[in-house]
């Protein structure tokens, strides 16, 4: 990803991905996996284990690096 593909928040606190959209929960999110997960009204990400019925809304996938296979 570019830097072209980021930019700043309204209150340019926290930079952005202008093209990575969060993922909605639904049955076939992996249960039990590390990744990004948030409650959409709290809007606060937090790093761990995906476990249903703890109130996350959206996920995220961790980034790897390009060369891995």
């Amino acid at each position: 990803m570019s830097l072209d593909k980021w930019s700043f928040n309204s209150t340019r606190t926290a930079v952005v991905s202008t093209e990575h959209y969060w993922v909605p929960v639904t049955d076939d999110t992996p249960v039990g996996a590390k990744m990004l997960v948030i409650d959409d009204k709290q809007r606060i990400a937090y790093l761990r284990d995906y476990q249903p019925n703890q109130g996350w809304t959206h996920v995220f996938p961790l980034p790897r690096f390009k060369d891995m296979k």
